[in-house]
């Protein structure tokens, strides 16, 4: 019997939860930001012997530089920046390396990441292009039998109806 037979007939309760932040100007260009996110995952959310829960957390931390707009600056002035980290406490608690359910033990899987991104801003002000680099680890190779260490880039392309406008109804 696979995982989805054993969950037939069950519910997957969704916690409550929270989140807040906070951003500060450092400089004229630069400010200091801040997130905290919750969620209340606990043992009721669903009734299992495969895995249990606990509260997700994530905190995010960074600096962000906005974008220049004097004339002269080189492009590397020009353009905004974004640094930053976060931790990141999954709810899942898992069984142990070596058990086969929670009877024999949990453990936690937590992830951290280093943060870079930059973007890209329409002349209108209204679509962009943006990226973001994270270089991280989660899991624990001594607890639960597997650890990753991870790289990540990830691309967006945002469009508004007025950078495409002019060129569609010509």
């Amino acid at each position: 019997i696979g995982a989805i037979d054993r969950f037939t007939g069950t519910t997957l309760t969704l916690p409550s939860g929270f989140t807040v932040g906070i951003s500060a100007p450092v400089r004229d260009r630069l400010r200091a930001v801040a997130q905290y996110r919750r969620a209340n995952w606990d043992r009721s959310s669903l009734q299992s012997t495969l895995v249990d829960f606990r509260a997700l957390e994530r905190l995010s931390l960074g600096l962000e530089r906005k974008r220049g707009t004097e004339e002269g600056m080189t492009f590397w002035r020009r353009i905004p920046i974004r640094v930053g980290g976060y931790l990141l406490r999954w709810p899942d608690l898992l069984p142990v390396a070596g058990a086969s359910d929670i009877s024999g033990g949990t453990a936690a899987v937590d992830e951290w990441a280093l943060t870079l991104g930059s973007g890209i801003l329409t002349q209108d002000k209204g679509g962009g292009l943006d990226f973001s680099l994270e270089v991280g680890s989660r899991g624990s190779r001594s607890e639960l039998g597997v650890g990753e260490r991870f790289q990540r880039l990830g691309i967006s392309l945002l469009l508004s109806d007025e950078t495409w406008k002019g060129t569609f109804h010509r």
